[in-house]
């Protein structure tokens, strides 16, 4: 069930964000999870999700990715148990779980999705890669101090405020504190 429950919501993404979308879609030599395409300025964009739930070796997931590879498709996986910690550029990889309530999530760069807003993420192109992130030197920002006495003694002390909350690597990507 949770399987089926995770490319079933992976396919309702899809679908709501304009790809034409197929369940258990298969090509020469691979069968894909979710595959969805869409044409994108005189280009077919064709993308297939996989949700790995039994176990499969870094070898087994490379081979795989490189027939996706060769038919023009890029790849998502989405692990039950991630083969490798490492993180790789050419395969993406991700950590897929239930939390409390059942709901399917996704961890990436120590940070929790529900798996339909991650995907949402993923087609609206706010995921790039990287091993690490270089930010730019300097970042615009504005930091608010208020002084405040304190309940107990009286004296005077200040806390602060980030109003700034985006910040831009040196590659230009911008992202969020959380």
């Amino acid at each position: 069930w949770q399987h089926l429950l995770c490319k079933t919501e992976i396919a309702k993404v899809c679908k709501t964000m304009g790809y034409d979308v197929k369940t258990e879609a298969s090509g020469v030599d691979w069968r894909a999870d979710v595959f969805a395409t869409k044409q994108v300025k005189n280009q077919l964009v064709k993308l297939a999700f996989e949700v790995q739930w039994s176990p499969q070796t870094l070898e087994e997931t490379k081979q795989r990715q490189d027939k996706y590879a060769r038919d023009g498709i890029c790849c998502c996986w989405l692990f039950k148990k991630l083969p490798t910690s490492e993180a790789r550029q050419d395969i993406p990889m991700f950590q897929l779980q239930f939390d409390a309530y059942k709901n399917p999530t996704v961890i990436s760069d120590n940070n929790i999705y529900l798996l339909k807003n991650f995907i949402t993420e993923i087609l609206s192109g706010h995921f790039k890669f990287s091993q690490f992130y270089r930010y730019k030197t300097q970042q615009d920002i504005k930091i608010r101090f208020f002084p405040v006495n304190c309940w107990k003694c009286g004296g005077k002390y200040y806390i602060y405020h980030v109003n700034n909350e985006s910040y831009e690597t040196l590659c230009g990507c911008n992202f969020n504190l959380i």
